[in-house]
């Protein structure tokens, strides 16, 4: 799991998807209570009209201290071939990158391949 650190001095936090390659991509983003399972925002997308997605989210960037966010990927091939896939999955606070990143790049088989990655927002 990969730890982010949370400024108090932002106004705003968002969620974005970067898609790097041209097969087609879907995903959801669930931001979990601190429990880890309790949902408090979800959202899904796909890369059909464009390959970066930004999306904020609802409270203020302190709100969302020792919260989770999860992404499940689903990268497809039409022709169910092989093919090398490439995301990154990342958080922003007032519209910056907050670093570390996770970028998703592989190889799939029979077409088709699911990455789980998670955020602990601290």
């Amino acid at each position: 799991m990969t730890e982010i650190m949370i400024n108090p001095a932002k106004q705003s936090i968002s969620i974005e998807v970067k898609s790097e390659s041209l097969q087609p991509l879907e995903f959801k983003i669930v931001v979990y209570e601190s429990d880890g399972s309790t949902i408090i925002e979800e959202f899904k997308g796909n890369n059909k009209l464009q390959t970066s997605f930004i999306k904020p989210l609802k409270m203020k960037p302190t709100e969302y201290k020792g919260k989770y966010v999860r992404g499940t990927f689903n990268f497809k091939s039409a022709d169910e071939k092989d093919f090398i896939y490439a995301a990154c999955f990342g958080v922003l606070e007032d519209d910056i990158a907050l670093k570390p990143d996770i970028c998703m790049k592989g190889n799939t088989t029979n077409g088709k391949v699911t990455v789980l990655e998670e955020f602990h927002l601290v």
